[in-house]
């Protein structure tokens, strides 16, 4: 029994020491077995190879989404000084004035009503008979093209505001020569072409609402354009308003 106990020591001593030696730094240290910096011990075959890079995080910024991006993208663009369109319709300066038009001017308080109206009319269901229904796609078809004559001829001179930009410039002609304010006629046509398409009442009655509405942003329009311009009153006595030869 003693005999046995006794050649059981060693066995045991034996494996102290090999617990021990790996353990023992000079194991680690040793030519065949090396520790990278995951802390994964490797041998002088593979260390001779070249780690994998740790892969690259990309961080989540809140507001980074798809839309968050394409508008970056879009004002970038639009206040880029080398951008056409910025060159031709003067865009950066437009979105400054936007962001803060006048100090607060409540008549820019407008805006949103005409825009709230349009988008009444323009949403609802189309259906086409009838005689009336033609003239209503006749008097869509001459607004939209109206509105974007209208559009062009202005270039940098254009601005939902009613009051001149700095650099604006009076045009007269193009479509401003036919009447005065074009682009509002081009819009109630649009509208009152969907309103005779759809035969809707209250399309026609938002649209005599929208109507009331420019009436009145012309009035502080025309005011500051005679102020900003003296040949505007010439100009104003000799071509109407929205229609030609009428009003």
């Amino acid at each position: 029994m003693q005999a046995s106990m006794q050649a059981s020591r060693p066995m045991l001593l034996g494996s102290t020491s090999s617990a021990a030696r790996l353990q023992s730094p000079s194991l680690i240290a040793s030519p065949r077995v090396r520790i990278n910096k995951l802390g994964i011990c490797r041998t002088n075959a593979e260390a001779a190879q070249p780690e994998e890079a740790l892969p690259k995080v990309t961080p989540v910024v809140v507001g980074s989404g798809p839309f968050e991006s394409a508008q970056a993208n879009a004002m970038s663009v639009l206040q880029s000084p080398e951008s056409p369109i910025n060159q031709y319709f003067g865009t950066e300066e437009l979105i400054e004035e936007l962001a803060d038009p006048g100090g607060g001017n409540p008549v820019n308080a407008l805006l949103l009503v005409e825009f709230a109206a349009l988008f009444l009319i323009v949403f609802q269901p189309i259906a086409l008979k009838g005689l009336i229904h033609l003239i209503g796609i006749l008097l869509l078809s001459a607004g939209i093209v109206t509105i974007i004559y209208s559009f062009i001829c202005l270039g940098k001179n254009f601005s939902p505001l009613p009051t001149p930009r700095k650099m604006h410039k009076l045009v007269t002609s193009g479509m401003y020569s036919i009447v005065r304010h074009p682009m509002f006629a081009g819009v109630l046509m649009l509208c009152f072409g969907f309103t005779a398409i759809t035969m809707s009442e209250a399309r026609l009655a938002l649209t005599l609402l929208l109507w009331f509405v420019l009436e009145k942003k012309v009035q502080f329009e025309e005011a500051a354009l005679t102020k900003h311009y003296p040949e505007y009153a010439t100009y104003a006595s000799g071509v109407n308003k929205f229609i030609p030869f009428v009003y």
